[in-house]
């Protein structure tokens, strides 16, 4: 066998392995993209509790803009200047890669501690072939249209518009 009919081979071999690979990827990457589609579509979503009514001068004081406020993290610096927060927990459902996570936002207001709504996703990412060129690929509840994740929007209006 010459050196050049056991290079090509060789190359072969690599490009098949390197093949199997990719699909193997990608059937994993598919699994986890629709356990997540379905834990969404079971749990996913905004939840409110109740609706606040803000006047002008309370939108302008919590950084309105484009019909929405600033709702800062419980635990961020800001939280002092603003009246409604937002407490985080996030559990991870699968380590590795992929890594599969459900992310809990509550907003609740400062002054009594009463919560106000609750926002549910649940995040895939990674599980793509490492070719050490393109981005880490993921999928949440953020690309399913059906499934509206903005809680301040759906919480908070502003009087008169």
């Amino acid at each position: 066998m010459s050196f050049f009919t056991a290079l090509g081979k060789m190359a072969l071999a690599l490009l098949a392995m390197i093949g199997v690979g990719v699909a193997s990827c990608e059937v994993n990457k598919a699994y986890w993209d629709r356990q997540v589609r379905e834990l969404c579509e079971l749990d996913g979503g905004v939840v409110v509790y109740e609706q606040v009514e803000l006047t002008p001068g309370e939108y302008r004081d919590n950084d309105g803009k484009s019909g929405s406020i600033r709702v800062p993290s419980e635990t961020s610096p800001l939280a002092k200047q603003y009246s409604y927060l937002r407490r985080t927990t996030t559990n991870y459902i699968r380590t590795g890669s992929p890594a599969v996570s459900r992310r809990e936002s509550v907003i609740f207001r400062k002054s009594d501690g009463k919560e106000l709504g609750r926002s549910v996703s649940y995040t895939r990412t990674g599980g793509s072939f490492p070719n050490g060129i393109s981005e880490t690929a993921s999928f949440s509840c953020n690309d399913i249209e059906e499934i509206p994740l903005d809680i301040e929007r759906q919480i908070f209006s502003i009087k008169g518009e």
